[in-house]
């Protein structure tokens, strides 16, 4: 229990390892989005208050290129030096200077007035008609520049006048001039404007008159706390633009922006209540907070669940294992609960009975393999072909063929090295071959009147080939095919790779098989064969097939000219084109 108490603790400070930085790193991307959004919102009322700013000069500018125009017309300076004296030429004149004066001031969408003044004549042309035209005398310090008029507590009066004459006179009275043309829009044209900008922004324009102290706002605006920013910005107006961050006598924050206009000599400002903007973020956080403490309880019940639902799974997994490295393949894992683990446990014990399976087949193929082995030895050294060997020997040497003897000697050494040989289980089709041609040069010197031959391609020689597999056949074509006979007798061993199979075919021209007894020995190779019946084609098929599966194996036909073949397939998974064979070994 200690153990498994340390296991719970270990996994819940491995949650909580990971959840304190996941909180930390929330909190820091909270504050971080705080900031973000300010600066968000900075940038904002930056970009949208100069596009304001910009329309408003936009608008003005073309006020004073109306004006321009006019003190450079060359109609309205023949009017104001008495170019003609003619009445019905002079009234025409100014019919046409108040046509034009009415249309240059409906081109802007602003409310206007523009008046000529004829000083010469003491006359006064308008746009709309009236005589109204300011005469006094100032300086024009700041020709760019307009004038705020009208009265402080009545915005209805408010308006904004500028003077321009066609040569700037050198002192302040425009009498000196030959003429002066006035223009004059209304301050409810600007906040006309500002009422636009506060339709599509969430913050509170106003333009703020330091001189005169005056505050032109949009309809929704509250004066006194826009005189309140105003005056808070005074002390960074120096800068022409800028955006603060401000607390007001309500203790609400506002982030005000502020830019400077030449024209009118005033600033430019809207200011958006941060309290407002940041709400959503604000109850982000709170909700931040809630969840923080939630995912905390959450990760020690987690913990919890996770070692009663995952740790206990495990460890009984890990405890199937161990019996199956202990050798326990019977060992099977049984839960009656339904979770992930049970496709665990049904892939464990199916992988357990797959390994018993297994490894019952492996020992089961041992066991043939080396009973196998055991019979081919046995039927190998046996005293009938040894002492035939052995006497055909004497014979020669009493007959002085010195030259048969040796041969005989030299392949029955070989012969025998290689079937006795028991620390090399595998070999190679080419050692396999090897020992055929010895058994078939013994069996040569002593039935003169066999020949044989060997045709195998080159490159199938080198493939691995289970030991003494081969040779059984051959001898089981010269004992039956060949030895019973008194005429002469071929053997050949041949192959051929074919697409995705090896093929060896022994054949021998005695005097063959029946169908019928070619069927029976066909269902001889899949049926139980008795334990004194000898080493065989049964067991060589069988061993191809524990070997290399139910796609190998051995098959028999009669040959059109007369004799026995047998065909041995293997599966080859090598290249099947086919190479040209190498010279044939004919004796």
């Amino acid at each position: 229990m200690q153990i498994q108490r340390d296991i719970f603790r270990k996994m819940l400070a491995v949650i909580v390892s990971l959840l304190l930085p996941m909180l930390l790193l929330l909190f820091y991307s909270n504050q971080t989005g705080i900031a973000v959004v300010e600066k968000e919102i900075k940038a904002s009322s930056v970009h949208k208050l100069s596009f304001l700013l910009s329309q408003l000069d936009a608008q003005i500018y073309q006020l004073n290129a109306n004006m321009l125009t006019l003190v450079r017309d060359v109609e309205a300076q023949k009017y104001a030096t008495r170019f003609t004296e003619d009445p019905y030429d002079r009234s025409r004149l100014r019919a046409e200077l108040e046509n034009k004066l009415l249309l240059l001031s409906i081109t802007s969408p602003w409310t206007n007035r523009i008046a000529l003044y004829a000083p010469m004549l003491d006359i006064v042309v308008s746009s709309d008609g009236k005589s109204g035209f300011d005469k006094s005398e100032r300086e024009e310090d700041k020709p760019t520049s307009w004038s705020f008029k009208g009265e402080p507590s009545q915005p209805s009066t408010w308006a904004f006048v500028r003077r321009m004459t066609d040569s700037r006179p050198k002192t302040g009275d425009i009498r000196n001039a030959s003429l002066a043309v006035e223009t004059t829009f209304s301050g409810l044209s600007l906040r006309s404007m500002l009422d636009q900008y506060k339709a599509g922004s969430s913050g509170n324009p106003f333009i703020w008159l330091p001189e005169e102290e005056i505050v032109i706002g949009n309809r929704h605006s509250l004066p006194e706390q826009a005189r309140e920013v105003a005056e808070k910005l005074e002390a960074v107006f120096p800068d022409r633009s800028g955006s603060v961050v401000q607390t007001l006598t309500d203790g609400g924050k506002v982030l005000s922006t502020f830019l400077y206009s030449e024209a009118l000599q005033g600033y430019l400002i809207d200011y958006v209540p941060l309290n407002e903007s940041l709400a959503p973020i604000a109850r982000q956080r709170g909700l931040f907070y809630l969840v923080s403490a939630l995912m905390l309880v959450t990760a020690a019940l987690s913990a919890l669940l996770l070692y009663r639902h995952v740790r206990v799974p495990i460890r009984r997994l890990v405890e199937g294992v161990q019996h199956i490295r202990l050798g326990h393949y019977g060992a099977r894992i049984h839960d009656r609960a339904s979770s992930e683990f049970t496709f665990l446990y049904n892939r464990f014990n199916q992988m357990a009975e797959q390994i018993q399976e297994l490894i019952e087949r492996v020992y089961e193929e041992r066991i043939r393999t080396k009973d196998a082995r055991v019979k081919q030895l046995q039927s190998q050294i046996n005293p009938h072909f040894l002492y035939n060997c052995f006497s055909h020997i004497i014979h020669m040497a009493e007959m002085g063929n010195a030259e048969g003897v040796a041969a005989m000697s030299h392949n029955l050494s070989d012969y025998y090295r290689y079937t006795t040989r028991a620390d090399k289980p595998d070999a190679t089709l080419a050692e396999e071959l090897a020992l055929v041609v010895n058994y078939l040069e013994i069996q040569k010197i002593r039935l003169p009147r066999l020949d044989y031959r060997i045709d195998v391609p080159e490159r199938a020689r080198s493939l691995p080939f289970p030991r003494l597999l081969l040779q059984p056949l051959v001898e089981n074509a010269v004992v039956h095919g060949i030895e019973p006979f008194s005429r002469p007798g071929f053997v050949s061993v041949s192959g051929e790779i074919r697409p995705g199979e090896l093929a060896l075919y022994i054949a021998d021209t005695g005097p063959g098989m029946s169908g019928e007894e070619l069927r029976s020995l066909a269902s001889d190779l899949d049926g139980s064969r008795s334990e004194d019946s000898g080493y065989g084609m049964y067991n060589v098929h069988q061993r191809l097939q524990l070997v290399y599966g139910a796609a190998a194996g051995l098959s028999f036909d009669r040959l059109p000219e007369g004799g026995f073949r047998i065909e041995m397939r293997i599966p080859y998974s090598g290249e099947t084109e086919e190479r040209p064979n190498d010279p044939c070994d004919d004796r």
